[in-house]
């Protein structure tokens, strides 16, 4: 890179220039959003954008304990689209839940639980910070320092981030398997089955029936399902 290029720009300069530059054609992307042509474009962008921020949102809730669902990913993605249409010189930019997101809010909530913090203020700071850094990265102009990122940062942090959904649904499994312990035959017969065994119907009601005695006698022993205290 030229040594032109390395010296400090004004402050604010890159917006500025930004903003100049669309604001020639700035009147004309709103009239050429009403062309009936447009409106197949529209319905791609709105299910594009609805269908991530619900999946994320649905992930967010069971990661912050409801903190953050489906309901708040929504307001949210709505929120910053508009805005960001309104004033950004990029209107076309997609914005919505990300992979590195539900990730950053997952941690961030744990380590709340851990050091007893409400965790709902503590986000709002971590926007409030991440927005004043923004400002400052956008008034030194430090986006003229993006083409020395190479793909390898690119593909070291989505590795990262892949790892971090391969453990969690690693963790998720062996959690399934951990609570109780079940005989060989419980992958085969629920204990919620109208012929479990007797302790078990006591749970899900009395009107549970008994197994047919064909049934029964052709269920080979080890298939059978018995709660604690129950005798096979």
């Amino acid at each position: 890179m030229s040594a032109v290029s390395d010296a400090r720009p004004p402050l604010f300069s890159g917006l500025r220039g930004d903003v100049a530059r669309r604001a020639a054609v700035y009147a004309s992307d709103w009239r050429d959003g009403l062309h009936p042509k447009i409106a197949a474009s529209t319905l791609f962008l709105f299910f594009a954008c609805c269908a991530p921020a619900i999946a994320f949102g649905g992930l967010m809730a069971e990661l912050t304990g409801g903190a953050i669902g489906a309901v708040e990913m929504l307001v949210a993605t709505s929120a910053c689209g508009v805005a960001y249409a309104l004033f950004a010189a990029q209107p076309l930019t997609i914005l919505g839940g990300t992979g590195p997101l539900l990730v950053f809010t997952g941690l961030l909530y744990q380590l709340c639980q851990r050091l007893g913090l409400a965790f709902l203020p503590v986000y709002a700071w971590v926007g409030l910070w991440t927005a004043l850094l923004l400002v400052v990265l956008v008034a030194v102009g430090a986006n003229r320092f993006i083409d020395r990122f190479t793909r390898f940062t690119d593909e070291t942090f989505a590795a990262l981030i892949s790892l971090i959904f391969i453990v969690q649904a690693a963790q998720s499994v062996r959690l399934d398997f951990s609570h109780e312990s079940h005989t060989n035959g419980s992958a085969l017969f629920r204990c919620s089955s109208p012929w479990a065994p007797t302790s078990a119907r006591a749970q899900h009601g009395a009107h549970a029936q008994e197994p047919p005695a064909g049934l029964a006698a052709g269920v080979p022993r080890r298939l059978r399902v018995y709660h604690r205290g129950d005798r096979g």
